[in-house]
């Protein structure tokens, strides 16, 4: 065996094989330190030097790759080709460069080579072979002649390099037994390197905010703080939201540096999402409402002169009197509540709201359940309503009646009976008298503040018995025009015209009304506003599709009515942490683990809210446009006081399949007004606890009017005594629904109960 240096190897290769470059062409194997010479330079290197191996030694490499040792054969083999018959077999016009040049793409090739330019004093003989002259005999410049190096660090003249030009590296080409190779794991000492790097960032971050910090108060000491512009100066306060506007100290706290770092970027975050950056165009703005004090300092003038409406509006419509405080009973003065003025600003962001509203909270104490509940209509009642409708070919107009609270009087008072007193304080006592000078001779001073007692004569927002009152209100008014309410639900009225059923619905200040005349519905819009349009005209829709608590109901086709709640399930979909894209679906709502307790941890504080808020949202779904998911809802509601991993996992199940049919809607109709079917089952023993579980539903000839699944509340014996409980859960709704549809004038001459279970059949017959 023959050893050369580096230095050699030119020579070498000038002095035999004219068809091969510098050591720059040849391959290096960085995995076993060898230097592999192609095939096609083995022959020649043999035939030139008539040895049998070759040891290329690289001196100049740095100390832990002192020596690479090649030891490669290169006795020309009995199989390979004439050196003669090799040059024929060659396409015309590629010449021995192009050759070696091709052994560089294949699979001899390694990851890891870096390559640089290779400064010789003088030329070699290949490398005069590939200068390019034009027809003058002028020299073309060609492409950089790049050899291969490692990808540590190397010498080079006796000097240590580091290879960090990265801008003179080729890409090199990975084979897929690198790519699949197996990286070592990262040592410890990496780990805490990384870890006291970002600890020195964070105290950095530190000191340099308790630096702003302290600048800035001695700035405001000193008297020299600029002035901030008009967008920060409006920005500064929509980042607090009113649950942290409260009056007093209950509310305040202290942070300590980390939990202060961490909070200023949550705020920072929401800032920025809410507001767009610094152009807040691409934010997403909400209504924020702000106490008096707060808001005078976002909005000033703006939020000064809507107050000053609001008090004026207030007045004028006779909301209030004010009283001496020598003409106040002491009882009286104790149950005194505060006015709060609430400013908001529109979605047209110029705009300023202001709503005076009364602490009814405090008023809980004296007030009882009974003087605070109104009636609104029920779900079922509405349902069966539309119906007829459709079925009728009714013409429906919604309406919507403004300020409804205000124009409610309050009761006259009793003898000995206390009067609603309410205390008018702080700023709003300057704006009263700025508004009615006489005011001036009301004010008391209380705790060091001034103070003006008024009687509440009419009632207004926030109030727990206005409600009840705009009730009782209402309805008086509609029984006064001849409307004749229903026994069985006190929020739906009907009155005769012209031979014809004019029936109406109303929740709070919401009505829906319908007649088989246009005009009869127009009569009737006319006298209500005439009625409670006053202040402001009450608005109308007409048509065939009305937008009614929270459903859309389509009355297009003829006979049918379509209940559609596609934005609320949009809306749904969207506040949900957990993202699903267009081609997720999923066939049922639920499992075949729904009735199991299932296992894994509890949830969070912050999942459990989460649970309980899609439950809620998903109980109202499925009571009104999509019944499909009723069971499912109903197991989830009996989770959320303590939800696991698997209750969330059906949750998300259900929220999928409400992704994938979010357009779906219920499509109702009836065959015969004075029919009624009722399907009830009852599953035996499925819940844990060995109870049975009810399920039903009602229909009138098309979709199911009415649903109903609930875990029933007794253990049965056997599956009859669970349908016999079944029956006894749903018999409540069988007959309320069979006395309102013929306390609406349609008598039911059959009130069908179907059931799969002959035994219980024959129970219930006897």
């Amino acid at each position: 065996m023959q050893t050369f240096p580096p230095r050699t190897l030119d020579a070498i290769l000038q002095a035999g094989c004219s068809a091969l470059t510098t050591v720059k062409d040849l391959p290096l194997d960085t995995t076993k330190g060898n230097l592999l010479l192609s095939n096609y330079f083995h022959t020649h290197v043999a035939n030139a030097l008539g040895s049998s191996v070759i040891s290329i030694a690289r001196d100049d490499l740095a100390p832990s790759q002192a020596q690479y040792s090649a030891h490669t054969a290169l006795a020309p083999d009995s199989t390979d080709p004439p050196e003669d018959d090799e040059e024929e077999n060659k396409p015309e016009g590629v010449s021995n460069l192009q050759t070696v040049g091709e052994a560089k793409s294949g699979d001899s090739f390694r990851p890891g080579v870096r390559f640089e330019e290779t400064e010789t004093s003088e030329p070699s003989m290949n490398e005069v072979r590939k200068r390019n002259y034009d027809d003058d005999g002028i020299e073309v410049p060609t492409k950089r002649v790049l050899c291969p190096r490692s990808g540590k660090s190397y010498y080079s003249n006796e000097v240590k390099m580091r290879p960090t030009d990265r801008y003179r590296r080729e890409k090199p080409r990975y084979g897929q037994a690198y790519l699949q190779r197996k990286k070592p794991p990262k040592p410890n000492v990496l780990r805490k390197r990384r870890a006291m790097r970002r600890k020195v960032r964070m105290e950095r971050l530190r000191v340099s905010l308790y630096q702003a910090v302290k600048k800035r108060i001695d700035a405001r000491r000193k008297g020299e703080v600029q002035k901030t512009d008009n967008f920060v100066e409006s920005i500064k306060e929509r980042m607090h939201n009113l649950a942290f506007q409260q009056v007093g100290n209950a509310n305040k706290g202290e942070y300590d540096v980390d939990e202060a770092l961490v909070v200023a970027r949550v705020i920072q975050q929401i800032r920025d999402g809410v507001n767009g950056g610094i152009k807040g165009q691409d934010g997403v703005s909400f209504i924020q409402q702000y106490y008096l004090n707060k808001g005078l300092k976002v909005f000033k003038e703006r939020g000064k002169d809507a107050a000053m409406k609001e008090l004026d509006q207030l007045v004028e419509r006779s909301c209030w009197t004010p009283v001496s405080i020598k003409d106040l009973k002491e009882s009286e003065k104790k149950k005194a509540v505060d006015a709060m003025m609430l400013l908001a600003e529109k979605n047209d962001g110029v705009t300023v709201k202001g709503h005076c509203v009364f602490k009814g909270n405090e008023t809980r104490e004296w007030l009882s359940r009974e003087d605070t509940a109104s009636p609104t209509a029920s779900h079922e009642a509405i349902i069966c309503t539309g119906v007829i409708d459709a079925h009728e070919g009714r013409a429906v107009m919604s309406m919507d009646i403004p300020n409804a609270f205000i124009q409610t009087l309050m009761p006259e008072q009793e003898e000995g009976e206390d009067r609603v007193i309410m205390k008018i304080t702080g700023l709003l006592v300057n704006y009263m008298i700025d508004l009615d000078p006489t005011y001036r001779d009301y004010v008391v001073y209380e705790n060091g503040r001034r103070v003006i007692y008024v009687v509440i004569l009419r009632a207004i927002y926030g109030m727990l018995q206005a409600s009840l009152l705009w009730y009782r209100h209402l309805r008086a008014s509609l029984e006064e025009y001849g409307f004749v309410f229903n026994k069985y639900d006190p929020c739906i009225a009907n009155r005769m015209v012209n031979g014809k059923q004019l029936t109406i619905r109303f929740h709070v200040d919401d009505v829906l009304a319908s007649h088989m005349e246009q005009a009869v519905l127009e009569d009737f819009f006319t006298w209500i506003n005439e009625r409670y349009g006053g202040l402001k005209e009450v608005t109308c829709t007409r048509g065939r599709v009305h937008t009614y608590l929270g459903m859309v109901l389509d009355y297009l086709k003829k006979g049918k009515l379509k209940i559609r709640m596609n934005d609320y399930v949009e809306r749904m979909l969207d506040e949900f942490s957990v993202k699903f894209k267009e081609s997720d679906s999923q066939e049922t709502p639920a499992g075949n683990n729904l009735l199991e307790v299932g296992k894994g941890k509890d949830l969070d504080k912050a999942y459990q809210t989460e649970f309980h808020k899609f439950v809620a949202k998903s109980l109202f779904l499925s009571k009104r446009a999509r019944l499909d998911i009723c069971p499912t809802v109903a197991i989830l509601a009996s989770r959320v006081r303590s939800p696991n991993q698997s209750d969330w996992h059906k949750l998300v199940r259900m929220m999928r399949y409400l992704h994938s049919t979010r357009k779906w809607h219920l499509t109702l109709s009836a065959d015969n007004l004075h029919v009624m079917k009722w399907f009830v089952d009852a599953s035996f023993a499925v819940h844990p606890d060995f109870k049975s579980h009810t399920g039903g539903v009602m229909t009138m000839g098309g979709g199911a009017m009415q649903a109903l699944s609930k875990k029933q509340k007794l253990n049965s014996r056997s599956s009859t005594h669970a349908e016999l409980i079944g029956v006894d859960d749903a018999i409540t709704q069988v007959l309320w629904t069979r006395l309102f549809m013929e306390e609406q004038g349609y008598p039911i001459e059959k009130n069908i109960l179907y059931q799969d279970n002959m035994s219980s059949i024959l129970l219930e017959k006897n």
